[in-house]
């Protein structure tokens, strides 16, 4: 998640041209990000993570079947 709003934060300072901001700023800086696109990226990884982790107990389960 950090690396999400640092990631927005950064845009919203390259858009600007705030180079000197850009070189200095930690994710507790007060810089102003859209959460919206802070919260699609966070709910694309979510999904991502879940086809993975469905994909993985798929596996599993065919592979400890076979065992059987």
């Amino acid at each position: 998640m950090s690396r999400t709003v640092v990631d927005a934060k950064t845009g919203f300072l390259k858009a600007g041209g705030h180079v000197e901001a850009l070189a200095n700023f930690t994710i507790d800086s007060p810089v102003p990000f859209r959460m919206e696109t802070v919260l699609g990226e966070l709910n694309r990884l979510n999904a991502e993570t879940g086809s993975q982790r469905r994909a993985l107990r798929s596996r599993a389960i065919s592979t400890a079947s076979s065992a059987v």
